[in-house]
């Protein structure tokens, strides 16, 4: 298995763990497991975003692909908001669908998916996972019956 995917499935253990903190009420290093997960979700956020700065640049940074670089900003700016709300639920579902709209973004940008086949597939997938782990905490902060989170 290449690198990257080793990684990118590797990179989901964070978010698995800070679910499992906040499911059974737990906190590692005075953090909780919301906090914890709001705190690696929005770092990865940025680091995606970045990806698109990257793409944006490998091009020339034809004015085609400004909107790339816009993008990156704003999502990684949307991520650092994240990070500074008091409302553990509104920053998650920030999260989650600056999340989903990287993904959407990456599907459209021309040729992505038969250019990069095995990372486009990868991508979908982890993005499914950390979407469902989104909405497992959100979930889980609404319903706290369901954990035994607060």
């Amino acid at each position: 298995m290449p690198t990257y995917k080793r990684l990118g499935y590797a990179g989901l253990l964070p978010f698995v763990f800070g679910v499992g903190l906040y499911a059974f009420d737990t906190s590692i290093f005075n953090l909780t497991g919301d906090t914890l997960f709001v705190l690696y979700s929005a770092v990865i956020l940025s680091f995606l975003a970045g990806t698109l700065w990257a793409n944006s640049l490998k091009n020339n940074g034809e004015a085609v692909y400004d909107k790339e670089l816009i993008t990156s900003n704003v999502i990684s700016l949307i991520a650092f908001v994240c990070l500074l709300m008091n409302s553990t639920l509104i920053a998650v579902t920030l999260l989650l669908i600056a999340y989903l709209l990287i993904f959407k973004h990456e599907a459209t940008l021309e040729n992505y998916a038969e250019i990069y086949p095995d990372y486009f597939s990868m991508r979908k997938l982890l993005t499914l996972i950390v979407s469902a782990l989104h909405l497992l905490l959100a979930g889980l902060i609404l319903f706290p019956h369901f954990g035994q989170g607060a």
